[in-house]
């Protein structure tokens, strides 16, 4: 018994030996021969020199542009977060700011017309086929209850099937959640996304910024941070009255009767006139999926970019449904027509800069089957008051950086890692978005790929630049995604789907009342008008009007009363909204 025994662990020490001596072939050999990097293909010289003569470690070579560490608040932040959490907070507020958190994340563009009266044709169709009795054979007694119940059976099956959501009302108690929920996670993705900038073009000086969707103010935080006092001016718009106050409280350090830690900060509720300066940075930050249509969002985008003289900075969740409104923006700019003025030389025509290498669409778009988002990652470290054991928490985000010119930096063509790269013992996976609109796979490791190339990617990061040119690089061996919908080396044909024969519709009186005639459809989706148009839809489209900065056109003076009686939930006069602030005596000197 012993000695089978001893026999029986012994075979399973082999089995198990020999697994992983085959595990290690194929890991070592197999993936590599497959994926192995270009061998021809080095670290440019140039880098290698510099980072050489100036003892530059491989771990922060030029391309290093990730947030892969915690950047803490700024410490008045925090004291005036603080006082404003004492005097506003709750006990439910952090469950509620979790809730409020993963509202925002999840939330999707609103349906367009158009998707909404397909759906109501399809489901229309289905249901007449489930129905025995022809309306038009009815008593009109009986076809009026008919029609109210397949108008109530239309709306469930809208409910389910749908994304039709809320907008969010962000007056009263609601900022302090949104402030518990949001204010540490913004500032890192803004000022992650404002430091590439920095980096990456040291000469550029922003003197005013226009911040679309100011909200807590994260983005003046974050550029007072990189830029510091060469920033003179902030013009923050947001048509919520309370959001704006809580902002400026803020910057108060959380007491009214204080000047802002920051000049030259200013709140309004309409956009400046097209005649104006233009900007020199333009940011709008988890704005574009609070649009009521896609043609609200494209005037917004159409109007932040005519807004801006240098850079315009675009960010939204990241989720497949910010990633899909943020190339929509960036592919608006690059395709569609604006003003003429605005496209009379090549210096003043919209090109990427960043996180894409190229100018064209987006290579994970050309997956048809998978909806695959390029989103990156960032850090932070959420507020005590939020009440979690994690001392880090990790969020996601997509975005996109629109300079006018062309990019003339070194690292334009630099290809960028665009997923967390997997870490084994000798090796590492890198899936890098390159300049020609491809994503290649590639396994670099330290015997096979030459040693500064291992080195500089061993110790890379999920959005950071390798300071190399792959323009002479052959594709061969990589995984390879073009616009064409090229797949792994070129082999794998996809299947190509049977075509369902199409469904042709009834001429029934149903049909007809539903489908042609517009009041009807108007009276279906009435008790979903509120769910995808915000209450205040005036404010956050593209008014213009003309707005002196170093003049006080204010009728009234600033006051936290109104945000003090909402949050007590006792409705009073909100705040004059043209004017939270009296310029003469914030204004910088």
């Amino acid at each position: 018994m012993a000695a089978a025994m001893q026999g029986l662990m012994a075979s399973r020490r082999f089995s198990l030996t020999y697994s992983k001596l085959l595990h290690g072939i194929f890991r070592r050999g197999y993936a590599q021969d497959e994926l192995q990097f270009p061998s021809d293909i080095n670290i440019e010289e140039e880098v290698l020199q510099r980072m050489e003569k100036e003892n530059i470690k491989r771990r922060k070579h030029p391309g290093r542009f990730a947030q892969n560490k915690l950047l803490p608040l700024p410490t008045k932040l925090v004291d005036g977060v603080d006082i404003v959490m004492q005097k506003y907070g709750r006990k439910s507020t952090p469950e509620e700011a979790k809730k409020l958190d993963n509202s925002i994340t999840g939330r999707h563009p609103p349906p367009e017309p158009e998707v909404l009266r397909e759906k109501v044709s399809m489901i229309n169709q289905k249901l007449d086929k489930k129905n025995k009795r022809d309306p038009s054979t009815m008593s009109e007694e009986e076809r009026q209850t008919f029609l109210v119940n397949r108008k109530s059976k239309i709306q469930q099956i809208l409910r389910h099937t749908t994304h039709l959501q809320k907008s969010i009302d962000y007056t009263g108690y609601n900022t302090i959640v949104y402030l518990l929920a949001r204010v540490s996670k913004n500032y890192n993705i803004i000022r992650t996304c404002l430091s590439e900038i920095e980096k990456r073009d040291p000469g550029f000086l922003p003197s005013a910024v226009y911040n679309f969707g100011s909200g807590l103010g994260t983005a003046v935080w974050a550029s007072n941070t990189v830029w510091g006092s060469a920033v003179k001016q902030y013009y923050c718009l947001d048509p919520a009255t309370d959001m704006s106050t809580l902002a400026r409280l803020l910057l108060q350090e959380g007491d009214e009767f204080k000047k802002m830690v920051i000049p030259g900060v200013f709140f309004r509720n309409k956009p400046p006139s097209h005649t104006s300066l233009p900007f020199p940075l333009v940011v709008s930050a988890f704005t574009l999926l609070e649009q009521p249509s896609k043609i609200k969002r494209l005037e917004l985008i159409e109007h932040l970019w005519n807004m801006t003289s240098d850079y315009l900075v675009l960010i939204e969740n990241g989720t497949y449904a910010g990633h899909t409104v943020i190339q929509e923006a960036k592919e608006w700019l690059l395709q569609s027509p604006f003003e003429p003025q605005s496209r009379t030389t090549a210096d003043e025509e919209p090109h990427v800069f960043a996180p894409c290498p190229h100018d064209k669409k987006c290579p994970k778009f050309a997956i048809k089957d998978l909806k695959i988002a390029c989103t990156f990652s960032a850090s932070f470290e959420p507020l005590k008051q939020y009440k979690t054991d994690l001392n880090k928490l990790t969020t996601s985000y997509s975005y996109v950086i629109m300079k006018r010119g062309k990019v003339n930096t070194p690292d334009a063509k630099w290809p960028r890692i665009v997923q967390a790269m997997p870490q084994n013992d000798h090796h590492t996976h890198c899936r890098m978005c390159c300049h020609d609109a491809s994503i290649r796979h590639y396994v670099v490791s330290k015997k096979k790929t030459m040693r500064p190339v291992y080195e500089i990617v061993r110790r890379s990061h999920w959005g950071d630049k390798i300071p190399i040119d792959l323009t002479d690089a052959s594709t061969k061996g990589a995984l390879y995604y073009s616009e064409e919908g090229v797949r792994y080396k070129g082999t794998q044909k996809s299947k190509k789907k049977k075509a369902k024969p199409k469904q042709t519709s009834k001429d029934s009186l149903l049909t007809n009342l539903m489908l042609d005639n517009s009041d009807q459809m108007e009276d279906i989706m009435e008790k979903w008008k509120e769910h995808f148009i915000p209450a205040d839809s005036e404010g956050s489209g593209c008014q213009s009007e003309s707005i002196n900065l170093t003049e006080d056109s204010s009728d009234q003076e600033y006051t936290t009363d109104n945000l003090n009686s909402s949050v007590k939930f006792s409705r009073g006069d909100s705040v004059h909204q043209d004017n939270f602030i009296d310029p003469k005596k914030d204004s910088p000197t």
